[in-house]
């Protein structure tokens, strides 16, 4: 498998859109997180520190890009499509670190994506 084309595919199917930078450093936090789960024990202090240092940018504009690219996708997606990935349609839009695990816990089962194209 891919990851980085079937993040891209979920997150396009979530509603996500591709110009914001948030969508990049997304796909970023998914794939070093698969590549080291315990990264999800420390979201703020370890993952997005080494997102703002591949960006040159800062880990609060990663914290705010990644929370507004989700908040867009949530707000704009299709319900259907966010309850097929999650289960049923969050009442409200996930945090960051519940958005990356949820990721990262269906990629690494390999569960094979529920929305089709």
């Amino acid at each position: 498998m891919d990851n980085k084309k079937e993040i891209a595919k979920r997150l396009l199917l979530l509603g996500f859109v591709p110009s914001h930078r948030g969508y990049r450093m997304l796909i970023t936090s998914i794939m070093l997180t698969l590549e080291d789960i315990d990264l999800l024990d420390s979201v703020t202090y370890i993952l997005y520190p080494e997102v703002a240092k591949r960006y040159n940018t800062t880990t609060d504009a990663v914290e705010r890009n990644i929370r507004f690219a989700i908040k867009q996708a949530w707000a704009n997606g299709s319900k259907e499509n966010w309850a097929k990935e999650f289960g049923q349609y969050p009442s409200k839009a996930p945090s960051n670190a519940y958005f990356i695990s949820m990721m990262v816990e269906m990629l690494s089962l390999g569960l094979a994506i529920a929305i089709s194209i």
